[in-house]
């Protein structure tokens, strides 16, 4: 076994002596950074374990040892694994050593991060390597079949994009897309002249654009925000990149609150967004008033989430009132001149806020808080608390 101690020292002699990298010197007297000063020893690779040789690396290289592998270690992948020669002497606690993918020595290759050729067949087919970490020359052959020049992409899966970016993202080794692909496009959506189609079918190009992918010496950020997922249209938020194509008014969700036309008319539709019958306007409380669900919260959290706990001011008021708080909700509106109403019995988000636009209701007391920005019935504040806890 190569003592890492010796190593260190003769390391540390030889370069303070050189000043010289032992991976570019073609003299042998540099050789002993690693390996043995032992001639009958030295040249014998089965006599350097793997563990040692990555103590070696690591002494100049430490900057690399904790994030390295993320998205350019083809070992993860099974099917790639399987195809290295052996395995089994590259491998340190489960990780590839250093010299599984970089090679030691200047005259095995000349690329800059002197990758070996077996590490850059293995990268071209492994899934787990990620392209589009950086856009390096290497890299390209994840995708390319043969490295690309400008007008020949000379794309891998015989050109057929949907195929190429599911290798990875449909296998489980990057990030499953939730767009489908392959399919033709709605009636029901545009394609902008720029998002292009391949025989007519949207694929995973039609929305991302390889070139503007992050490192990629010809892409010109111009110090705006970095594009990561390389979508064209440039820097849009999810909703309005995917608005490019699809028409906003056609998802937009109803708003229940908007229950009165131009002329004043209720729009009975609206109501039936949380009744099962238009309710009398008429009518004080809600005894009289059909939900479409036994919980009315849940009509009103299924556009407001967030707030069943905790609310307001980090209490949960969503319960059976008792005492003097039960007594001040019922003479609210002699008090106050204002409706509070429980619904069997209970506090629910209608006690605090009116949820219908100013001029459905027409009893006073119980249209109040429907002029207001979040329809609170009381004046937020301490008003809005003193409509129940009225002795404080």
């Amino acid at each position: 076994m190569v003592s890492c101690s010796v190593l260190e020292q003769s390391q540390n002699n030889v370069i303070s002596k050189q000043k010289k990298s032992p991976h570019i010197s073609g003299d042998a007297t540099i050789c002993v950074v690693c390996h043995k000063e032992d001639a009958e020893e030295k040249w014998k690779p089965e006599k350097i374990l793997a563990s040692d040789i990555e103590a070696r690396c690591i002494s100049c290289h430490n900057s690399l040892e904790s994030v390295h592998y993320f998205g350019i270690n083809p070992f993860t992948d099974p099917l790639a694994l399987q195809q290295y020669a052996s395995p089994e002497k590259i491998l340190v606690e489960d990780q590839a050593s250093c010299i599984a993918c970089h090679s030691p020595h200047a005259a095995e290759n000349n690329n800059r991060y002197r990758l070996t050729k077996e590490y850059l067949r293995l990268a071209a087919i492994a899934r787990s390597i990620n392209p589009h970490r950086q856009h390096q020359q290497p890299m390209c052959l994840s995708c390319h079949s043969t490295a690309p020049v400008a007008g020949q992409s000379n794309l891998a899966e015989n050109g057929n994009i949907n195929a190429l970016c599911n290798r990875c993202h449909a296998t489980g080794f990057a990030r499953k897309e939730i767009h489908p692909v392959g399919i033709i496009p709605s009636k029901h959506i545009r394609i902008p002249p720029d998002m292009p189609l391949q025989n007519g079918l949207l694929t995973c190009e039609t929305c991302h654009q390889s070139s503007l992918q992050p490192g990629n010496p010809c892409q010109s950020v111009d110090g705006k925000k970095e594009n990561k997922k390389f979508l064209r249209g440039g820097e849009l938020s999810r909703s309005d990149f995917c608005f490019l194509c699809h028409i906003e008014e056609t998802y937009k969700r109803l708003n229940p609150h908007l229950q009165v036309d131009e002329k004043g008319k209720i729009n009975e539709k609206t109501c039936l967004y949380c009744h099962a019958t238009r309710p009398d306007i008429k009518i004080l409380g809600l005894d009289q008033v059909v939900f479409l669900v036994d919980n009315i919260n849940e009509s009103c959290m299924g556009c407001h989430p967030g707030f069943e706990t905790k609310h307001p001011s980090g209490a949960n008021h969503l319960r059976e009132p008792k005492g003097k708080i039960l007594e001040g909700i019922k003479t609210a509106i002699d008090r106050i001149g204002v409706e509070l109403p429980l619904y069997n019995g209970k506090i629910v988000c209608a006690t605090c806020h009116n949820p219908h636009q100013d001029g459905v209701i027409q009893i006073k007391a119980a249209a109040s808080g429907s002029q207001r920005k979040n329809k609170l019935r009381l004046l937020p504040g301490i008003l809005q608390c003193t409509g129940c806890h009225w002795d404080k």
